[in-house]
């Protein structure tokens, strides 16, 4: 199975400028031994319609051709790629701060609290993504981008001392993948735009 990877190298270290602020946590440690954010995107992945990508080693045929005077590369792209999600454990009163906050950020995809259900026991979806990156876009949800659009979860004073869930999943069409996550699982929140980011509180 193919897959538009070209960008799979993890960083050495996570970047700490806002990242203090949240301990993220990558499933596969599972420290939570109740949830397992990565089990429960698998568990989905053929409900979806699609399929796991188990091994995520690539390799490309690059095709150079010039086009108005510089030389641009071509290869073979499918729909394949990284979709990923974040999860919270969430008691009410945690629940409704996050809520207040995200509907002060204009970044809350619900209108009212009572429309946001938990997946497990006292867990809620904050987010789904996709990428082609191997670790998704978790640097830039987490710190900001200014290129474009993002959670910005650095601005959230929230976050302070909590921790999060967060896994990647390869899945052969990740679009398709998304998509059914979002329409069935609907996540809490939704990214700031470039011109929307605020000042951190």
């Amino acid at each position: 199975m193919k897959g538009n990877y070209n960008s799979m190298k993890k960083p050495k270290e996570i970047q700490k400028s806002c990242v203090t602020i949240a301990n993220i946590i990558n499933e596969s440690s599972k420290k939570d031994d109740k949830f397992d954010l990565l089990d429960f995107m698998q568990r989905s992945v053929s409900d979806a319609g699609v399929k796991e990508i188990k091994n995520v080693s690539r390799s490309f045929l690059l095709n150079g051709k010039k086009e108005n005077g510089k030389i641009k590369f071509v290869y073979d792209k499918d729909n394949s790629g990284i979709v990923y999600g974040f999860a919270m454990r969430l008691n009410d009163t945690e629940l409704e701060m996050l809520f207040n906050e995200a509907k002060k950020l204009k970044t809350v995809r619900f209108s009212k609290i009572e429309e946001i259900e938990e997946v497990s026991k006292g867990i809620y979806l904050l987010y789904w993504g996709l990428s082609d990156l191997l670790i998704g876009r978790l640097i830039a949800h987490i710190n900001g981008h200014k290129n474009n659009s993002n959670l910005h979860l650095c601005n959230y004073s929230f976050f302070n001392a909590k921790e999060l869930f967060y896994a990647t999943i390869a899945v052969t069409d990740k679009a398709v993948f998304e998509t059914y996550l979002i329409d069935k699982y609907p996540p809490m929140l939704k990214t700031m735009g470039r011109k929307k980011v605020r000042k951190k509180i």
